[in-house]
């Protein structure tokens, strides 16, 4: 998907916002204006409102406008193709109105108040939309929500997860794309996380089970399966029989091996392993 360019991004932003006011039946009157404190001015029902328009909004970036807007300024209205919901938040507690493109607008200065949702004739980035389905770009993400308030570049990306600078670059046009990254690289707290969670592959893997006697496992462990004779490890004593295998264990069953017993020694106490089978119904041990 090309980029788009800031005229491009104000444009829609503008025919978004004035499409979601006449579906309420409010009329609006939008005025271009060379000011660096905004893009452009909107007045509704009589009001007028400064208008910022952004591709998307992250937490921190919403925190960081809510800290720098005053109060008694005139009022501000946001408009972005996706708001983190944390920015919501803190657009709402400094009084800062703001339109999601996804459906929501939020307009509150007296007489007038809006807050609704509202039918997005051109829904924008309500899915991952498939910038997720590559695993580069699932690693991307997760590079990226480690650090969510931070930029990010491909090159640095690359370098952390290991892949070929060309393949995360065209992960991180997707994802900017689908407003789950900003144009510098931040992660859409909790909009990226959510769509991750929605395409990860869930695997099941067993936090406990018998260690095979030349398993890695076993070997870390220092168990000494594979020699059992003749090595140190660890075994399941002080049992008549062996339980099944899922049966609770009493921490004080578990007792060091010495290594290279004595001929006698064996044949007064042979060692007993916690190898269990299970046979009619009954639970033997060797």
């Amino acid at each position: 998907m090309a980029r788009r360019t800031s005229a491009a991004v104000e444009r829609s932003a503008v025919d978004a916002l004035i499409g979601a006011l006449e579906s309420l039946g409010a009329d609006a009157e939008v005025t271009a204006v060379e000011q660096p404190e905004c893009d452009l001015v909107v007045e509704v029902a009589g009001s007028r409102f400064e208008v910022e328009v952004k591709s998307v909004v992250t937490s921190a970036f919403g925190q960081r406008l809510a800290r720098r807007r005053k109060r008694d300024g005139p009022p501000l209205l946001v408009v972005a193709d996706r708001i983190a919901s944390d920015a919501k938040q803190s657009f709402r507690k400094s009084g800062i109105n703001y339109f999601d493109r996804r459906g929501e607008l939020r307009i509150v200065h007296p007489p007038l108040v809006i807050d609704t949702i509202v039918a997005s004739a051109q829904p924008i980035a309500a899915g991952a939309g498939g910038s997720l389905d590559s695993q580069v770009a699932k690693e991307v993400a997760i590079a990226c929500l480690l650090a969510p308030d931070q930029p990010h570049g491909v090159r640095e990306i690359a370098r952390y997860i290991d892949r070929a600078p060309s393949a995360v670059s065209n992960a991180m046009a997707g994802l900017r794309a689908d407003g789950l990254l900003t144009s510098e690289g931040e992660a859409m707290v909790p909009d990226l996380f959510h769509e991750l969670l929605a395409v990860w592959r869930r695997r099941a893997v067993s936090l406990a089970a018998l260690p095979h006697p030349r398993s890695r496992g076993a070997e870390r462990l220092g168990l000494g399966l594979h020699e059992p004779e003749d090595t140190m490890g660890w075994a399941i004593t002080d049992t008549r029989r062996a339980a099944p295998p899922s049966s609770p264990r009493s921490p004080g069953a578990w007792r060091g091996r010495s290594a290279r017993r004595t001929p006698e020694a064996r044949r007064r106490s042979p060692p007993r392993l916690a190898v269990a089978r299970r046979r009619g119904g009954r639970s033997r041990s060797r």
